[in-house]
């Protein structure tokens, strides 16, 4: 899992305690992927999705946006909340959100650092052009999330072994 995802993933945890909601975790990749998931499900995921086809291998942003907007479409139908990592560990362009966010038909806003539910919309924080900018968002939305917050929760060996079980 790379450092924006793991920011990611902690930020959906928080805030899914503080709801009681459902988290799943995506990840498009090689069969090897599934030890994203079952790192995400050791730190409080509910349930793990790998879309995983030789086919995929080298995809630009867009198609894997594509595809992910497809998996979400049929494993999540009624998501609220998309959260994903700024930035992808392979290519660092920070298109894949914004451009998922497209494919979903979804409002999204990128780069942030601090999500709060409030009255049934998502406020949030960031730092762009060196200004702080506070927005809110009704949901369902998409949000890219920075390393800046959020640090992520240790994950012990317990719950990795009990993870893969």
């Amino acid at each position: 899992m790379n450092p924006s995802c793991r920011h990611a993933l902690e930020a959906g945890l928080l805030l899914g305690n503080q709801q009681n909601a459902h988290i799943t975790a995506l990840t498009m990749g090689p069969p090897a992927a599934e030890e994203v998931l079952r790192e995400a499900i050791a730190a409080g995921a509910d349930r793990g999705v790998l879309i995983s086809d030789p086919r995929m291998a080298g995809a630009d942003t867009a198609v894997t946006s594509h595809i992910l907007a497809k998996a979400i479409e049929t494993a999540c139908p009624d998501a609220d909340l998309i959260l994903c990592g700024c930035h992808t560990s392979d290519s660092e362009t920070a298109q894949v959100g914004p451009q998922l966010a497209e494919e979903l038909e979804l409002p999204g806003v990128a780069y942030v650092e601090h999500l709060e539910l409030k009255d049934g919309a998502l406020l949030m924080r960031r730092v762009s052009d060196d200004f702080l900018e506070t927005l809110e968002m009704d949901l369902p939305g998409l949000v890219t999330v920075t390393t800046r917050q959020y640090p992520p929760r240790y994950v012990s060996l317990s719950g990795l072994q009990d993870a893969f079980d």
